[in-house]
Formats: structure tokens, sequence, C-alpha cells
């Protein structure tokens, strides 16, 4: 069987490191999505069985939530972060508002607002966006790491 990538700390700050709205969104979405298929692939007896990779984004987040492999809060915010993944990859003229991080972090439980805040992320619409992707990785990365 193929091995899943999975971005490593070092990739993720790779990937938000940067001051390009697209590059973290798509980057962003890709790395929770191979986080998101490496969670469900180990978490299933058969997981050759499923063509992961045919399943829709919040099809994905449903299953891990499902498998009891993400927390319930988490459902929100990446199905969110999802609109705003489709919006930059289908739409040319799209842009990173102040709309578009409101409609992110209003999708936060009170403990995920309560872990954003501790991360004392900036109030600029790109900080925002990097706190969020690197919050929401770190919650499914953590996951991986308790199996």
């Amino acid at each position: 069987m193929k091995s899943r990538w999975v971005p490593t700390d070092q990739e993720l700050c790779e990937i938000v490191n940067v001051n390009d709205a697209m590059a973290v969104v798509i980057r962003g979405h890709q790395a929770m999505q191979a986080i998101l298929d490496s969670a469900i692939a180990a978490a299933l007896p058969g997981p050759h069985a499923i063509e992961l990779h045919r399943l829709s984004f919040s099809l994905k987040v449903d299953l891990a939530i499902g498998l009891q492999l993400a927390h319930q809060d988490l459902r929100l915010p990446l199905l969110a972060f999802n609109r705003l993944r489709n919006s930059f990859a289908h739409d040319p003229a799209a842009a990173l508002t102040e709309k578009e991080t409101a409609e992110l972090t209003q999708a936060f439980s009170d403990r995920l607002r309560s872990f954003f805040t501790s991360m004392k992320v900036g109030t600029d619409n790109i900080e925002v966006l990097q706190g969020v992707v690197i919050m929401l990785s770190l919650e499914l990365d953590f996951v991986l790491r308790r199996m």
C-alpha cells in the first residue's frame, strides 16, 4: 500500500509562513485532508476497501467524527474552511476579507475559541487564517499521535 503524506510540523510551518492567502488556504486544506485520510485509513480494519481519495472533504470530516477520531466541535470550522478553500479554488476573484475570517472564527466552539485565543494570533486577516490552519491541523494531528 502506498504510504500517505502527512505534513510534519516543519512542513506545516512552511505552509502557513507565507503572506499569500490562496497558498495558505489551498496548502492548508491539503494538509488537513492528508491528516484526515491517514487517521481514517488507520482506524478502518480494511482501509483499502474504501477509496478515500474519492470521498468529499465534508464526508471525511463526518466519517472521522463518526469513528471518534475527531472531536465533534471540529465539524463546523472544518466545513467553514472547506467553503473558503472551494471559493479560492473555483473563483479567480476570491479574496481573503474580514467577512471570510469572521466566518471561520465564528464557527469555533467555546473550547476551540479558547485554544485559538491562547495562541495569541494577530488580527490581520492573513494572521487569523494562518492561526486557523495551525489550530485545525494540530487538532487533527492530535488524533494521529494517539493512534
